[in-house]
């Protein structure tokens, strides 16, 4: 599957006011409800992060995961996370799969794909000049 990155506001550079990112349209399911969010796929980062409102939206008792801190988030501070298994799904792609991530009311997160978990999945190759993200489905061990 590939996806062309979407542009995005910079308000980091007034002199560049719009940056592409590699944010793929994904469903995160739990129980019976299923929420839809465009995500980040970040090479850097260790797990997969969403915001709060997200789990709640699923019907998740976001405080009630296995509490985590986490730095290099938010500038300076720990931001805490609470880890749960959800199921995800690229939309697009007809699979989903059980993964843990965490949920943070910080709020520098949205939508975050990491390594732990989402690249298990996948084979993703980055292609920054083209403005693309392609992935493969890898064959789990």
């Amino acid at each position: 599957m590939k996806f062309d990155y979407l542009k995005q506001p910079n308000f980091r550079d007034p002199n560049k006011p719009w940056i592409s990112r590699p944010v793929i349209p994904v469903a995160l399911h739990y129980k019976d409800k299923r929420v839809k969010v465009f995500a980040l796929v970040d090479s850097g980062a260790d797990i997969s992060l969403f915001h709060a409102s997200l789990g709640q939206a699923l019907g998740i008792d976001v405080t009630g995961g296995r509490k985590m801190t986490f730095f290099g988030i938010s500038e300076g501070a720990g931001v805490e996370v609470y880890m749960h298994t959800i199921d995800l799904e690229v939309v697009g792609d007809s699979t989903s799969f059980e993964m843990e991530v965490g949920f943070t009311d910080s709020k520098g997160v949205g939508a975050i794909l990491g390594q732990a978990g989402f690249f298990d999945h996948f084979h993703i190759k980055f292609e920054r000049d083209k403005e693309r993200v392609e992935l493969t489905t890898a064959s789990l061990h």
